[in-house]
């Protein structure tokens, strides 16, 4: 009897740290389904900015036409730093880049945390796949409006349907 006892013990110790095993590793599919999932959305606003740029409109342009003149760009990833080389050669001024780790920053303007962002016109937010979450952040700190690149790109009138 105790044989059969100790067997069952075995046994079950067996299935709880594989059903343990398999917990963690169905987490880890998750993360990594998150992580190619934010890829994919950086990839695909990416291949239509290209799209606007090999037709000829500049990102600079739609900011102007709206009034906006002065920004600060929230997000030096790539989009953020292809966005700031963008409206390098343009007439919006970018007065600052805005980030969480902004002690990071080394580019040609000042780096700020969100408690510090100078007067501007518009803040563009590069970060888009966490947008909502940086907005609700930066609507409690300054009174600019806040702009995802995303809406950027796409307001820009070009039709990618056809």
């Amino acid at each position: 009897m105790a044989l059969i006892v100790f067997f069952t013990c075995i046994l079950c110790s067996i299935i709880i740290w594989d059903f343990i095993k398999i917990q963690n590793l169905n987490k880890k599919i998750i993360r990594k389904d998150e992580e190619i999932r934010k890829i994919n959305v950086n990839n695909s606003l990416l291949k239509d900015w290209l799209i606007v740029r090999q037709n000829g409109i500049n990102l600079a342009d739609w900011l102007e036409v709206n009034g906006i003149h002065k920004i600060v760009i929230y997000g030096y990833g790539i989009l953020g730093k292809a966005f700031f080389v963008e409206m390098q050669n343009s007439n919006v001024e970018v007065v600052a880049i805005a980030d969480k780790n902004y002690k990071n920053i080394y580019a040609n303007v000042p780096a700020v945390g969100i408690d510090s962002i100078p007067e501007c016109d518009a803040i563009i937010v590069s970060v888009i796949n966490y947008y909502d979450e940086i907005e609700q952040q930066l609507v409690t700190k300054c009174r600019y409006p806040i702009i995802s690149l995303e809406d950027v790109i796409y307001g820009v009138g070009y039709k990618f349907d056809e």
